[in-house]
């Protein structure tokens, strides 16, 4: 019979547990106790770990080699990681930019027509817009003078970011959406699109396991 001694309580998913940091085990030794293995009063006891992942590498691999000092430090800063990731989303990091940037790569490129298909407030979707144009992604052109309006479009910079709205679609496609995906391209060769990032150099489709970081 189970009693209420051989129960653990359940820990909350936000938290930290004991028994995750020790691995499963099974009935407690009489001369051993949870609080001691945390405390280093036993013996240590061996981690688990789980198999690794075909198509990934250890978690360190990414922050390049470790440096003197304790290993699990391994790949830690002293400061913020110097990186264009984060300077790209000081211009797009916001959801409303993003969406401005979707439709007018689909030809989407006056205003009215921008705020509908996102569903922006009108006053959030005109500022995300002049940050867009004042980072040089897009550009207003005339094509109306009395009154003078004006509709956006894409410059060389605002391009290079259609592979980055590709690869998030198709993320959301993959992973957040059930049935068939609500829009899909398709290419000049005939073929739906599906995006995949490759090397310039050999062709070959990237993946984590192959990238050394090289910091300069």
């Amino acid at each position: 019979m189970t009693t209420t001694d051989d129960l653990h309580e359940v820990a909350d998913p936000g938290d930290s547990d004991s028994s995750d940091l020790n691995g499963t085990t099974g009935p407690a030794d009489p001369g051993d106790s949870d609080s001691g293995d945390l405390s280093g009063t036993t013996d240590p006891v061996p981690q688990r770990s789980d198999p690794a992942d075909p198509g990934d590498s250890d978690s360190g691999h990414l922050n390049g080699p470790a440096g003197p000092g304790d290993p699990a430090d391994r790949g830690y800063l002293a400061g913020p990681r110097p990186c264009s990731v984060a300077r790209t989303l000081e211009l797009v990091g916001e959801r409303w930019a993003l969406l401005a940037l979707r439709e007018v790569f689909l030809g989407v490129r006056r205003f009215d027509a921008i705020q509908r298909n996102t569903g922006a407030p009108r006053d959030i979707l005109s500022a995300r817009l002049r940050k867009l144009v004042e980072s040089g992604l897009v550009r207003r052109s005339q094509y109306q003078d009395r009154p003078a309006r004006f509709e956006y479009r894409l410059t060389d910079a605002g391009r290079d970011l259609l592979p980055v709205l590709l690869t998030l679609m198709h993320f959301g496609d993959r992973h957040l959406t059930e049935g068939d995906p609500p829009l899909t391209y398709r290419h000049a060769c005939g073929a739906e699109l599906t995006p995949v990032v490759v090397c310039a150099c050999c062709g070959q489709p990237v993946a984590r396991r192959d990238l050394t970081p090289v910091q300069h």
